[in-house]
C-alpha cells in the first residue's frame, strides 16, 4: 500500500497552505500494513506530534502519515496511518486505543487490509449465484462448505466449532507445510495452521443455504476481536470440496 506523506503544519505548529506547488512532488513510501493501524476521526488542529505523545508512551516509537480529505457538501476528514517502529500486538493496540478520547473527539482504531485480504475481500464481493445456480463461467461452489481466513494462529477447532455452531471434527485447518532438516522432506505440521480452515455444514444441501450461511457470518470476529473473512469454498469436479482435499491430506 503506497500513501503519500503530506504536512499540513510546520515545525511551529502553525498551519500551512493547503495548496500544493504542481512541481513539488509527494514522498511515497511502503506502508507495513502488518505493523500499521488507521487513526480516525482526529481533530482539524491535530498534528503529527500530538499523535506520538498519544501512542509512543504505550507503544514506543511510531511513524506518522497524516491526511485530510475534503468532499463536496461533506465536513473536512482528518485522519492518519501509524507504523509501529518496535512488535507490537495491533489488536491490543487497537483494543486499547479505540474510542479514546482525545480532545473532545472519540478517535476510531482501525485495521489495515494487507494486500493479500484485499484481494481475497474483492474475491468474494464478486461471487455472485442467481436462483441457486452459479453463473456461467464462474467455479463451481461447495453445497456444505465456507471457506475462513484471518483466523488467528493460536485459533483451536473447539473455538471455531463454537462461533460457526459445528461440531470440532467439522473443522478443517489448513495446515502449515514445514521441512524436516534431516531428510529435506515436506510435511504438514498438526501444530500449525496457515490462518485458514473449513467449515463443513452436514445439514446443508444446496447453495442457496450456503449462500445464507456465508451471509449469516460475515464480519464473524474471534474472542480477540479479529473479523474473519468468510466466503463459499469452491467445489472440485470429482463433485469433493475443498475440505475434503485438506482432510485426505491429513491422512
Amino acid at each position: 500500500m503506497s500513501i503519500e506523506e503530506i504536512d499540513f503544519y510546520n515545525i511551529n505548529g502553525a498551519k500551512t497552505s493547503t495548496v500544493i506547488p504542481s512541481r513539488k512532488k509527494f514522498h511515497k513510501r511502503a506502508l507495513d500494513e502488518k505493523r500499521s493501524l488507521y487513526v480516525g476521526d482526529l481533530p482539524k488542529d491535530c498534528r503529527k506530534q500530538d499523535l506520538r505523545e498519544l501512542f509512543e508512551p504505550s507503544f514506543g516509537k511510531i511513524t506518522v502519515n497524516m491526511l485530510k480529505k475534503k468532499q463536496p457538501k461533506k465536513p473536512l476528514r482528518i485522519f492518519a496511518f501509524i507504523e509501529f517502529e518496535e512488535s507490537v500486538d495491533l489488536e491490543k493496540a487497537k483494543e486499547k486505543m479505540n474510542g479514546k478520547t482525545f480532545r473532545d473527539k472519540k478517535i476510531v482504531i482501525e485495521s489495515i487490509l494487507t494486500k493479500e485480504e484485499k484481494n481475497f475481500e474483492n474475491a468474494n464481493n464478486k461471487t455472485v449465484t442467481t436462483n441457486a445456480k452459479t453463473v456461467p463461467g464462474s467455479k463451481p461452489l461447495s453445497v456444505h462448505t465456507l471457506y475462513i481466513k484471518n483466523i488467528p494462529l493460536k485459533s483451536s477447532n473447539e473455538e471455531l466449532a463454537e462461533i460457526f455452531g459445528v461440531a470440532p471434527k467439522n473443522v478443517s485447518f489448513v495446515r502449515r507445510q514445514l521441512v524436516d532438516l534431516k531428510t529435506n522432506k515436506v510435511f504438514f505440521s498438526d501444530e500449525f495452521h496457515t490462518g485458514e480452515a473449513f467449515i463443513r455444514f452436514d445439514s446443508l444441501a444446496s447453495e442457496c443455504d450456503i449462500g445464507k450461511k456465508c451471509q449469516e457470518f460475515e464480519g464473524q470476529k474471534t474472542s480477540n476481536g479479529r473479523v474473519l473473512l468468510v466466503k463459499v469454498a469452491s467445489a472440485k469436479k470429482n463433485g469433493k470440496d475443498q475440505y475434503a482435499d485438506d482432510n485426505a491430506e491429513k491422512k
